[in-house]
């Protein structure tokens, strides 16, 4: 009578341990998310979040326009990679970054459900903008206090959940003048991007 249960006990004890032991082997082959990038791969911590990113830039001129692409489900930043971010920093002379959503590609995978909204990805999206405003900037650009250099128009775009997070930034960097009272926002320091040559 007694059969049937003990049976399925072991049936189970068995196939948990088994689970066990193939997500151990599984967890001993993952490596770093550094030690995983490419050469031109760069990190940068946004809103608790290590984000993994990449740049690129127009091989003549200063860029007109920075553009942040932002992946869809099940993508990453070779969605982007592979096929267009070089095409389009070409065609528009902009600066065009692409990164990495929470959870996906490199970039981390907080425990916070929270860093998994559109609204996360959004401002992850909106500081990328800022980042690739900075990092080809001259140094001269960079260290003068209200600088008089115009600030390049800025625009985000994905499918998917990207394109939500895409439809962030141009709305949020339209104004340029802080809420009264509050403190104003300034591109996320990271010390990433010093070594990145404007002039190439």
């Amino acid at each position: 009578v007694t059969v049937a249960p003990t049976l399925a006990v072991a049936v189970l004890t068995f196939a948990i341990h088994r689970y066990l032991a193939l997500e151990a082997k599984e967890q001993s082959r993952l490596v770093s998310e550094t030690a995983a990038a490419d050469p031109d791969s760069l990190f940068t911590n946004v809103d608790d979040v290590n984000v993994h990113y990449k740049l690129r830039r127009p091989k003549k001129g200063p860029p007109r326009v920075v553009v942040s692409c932002c992946h869809g489900f099940g993508a990453n930043t070779y969605s982007w990679e592979r096929c267009a971010m070089s095409p389009l920093a070409e065609a528009l002379g902009a600066a065009v970054v692409a990164h990495d959503s929470p959870g996906f590609g490199l970039t981390a995978r907080p425990h916070d459900l929270s860093k998994y909204l559109p609204k996360t990805n959004g401002a992850i999206s909106l500081a990328m903008l800022d980042v690739a405003s900075v990092a080809y900037q001259s140094m001269e650009q960079r260290t003068v206090p209200q600088s008089p250099f115009p600030k390049p128009p800025r625009a985000g775009l994905g499918p998917s959940i990207g394109g939500l997070a895409g439809a962030v930034p141009p709305g949020a960097g339209a104004a340029e003048q802080p809420a009264p009272g509050a403190a104003p926002r300034s591109p996320p320091s990271h010390g990433l991007y010093p070594h990145l040559n404007p002039s190439n």
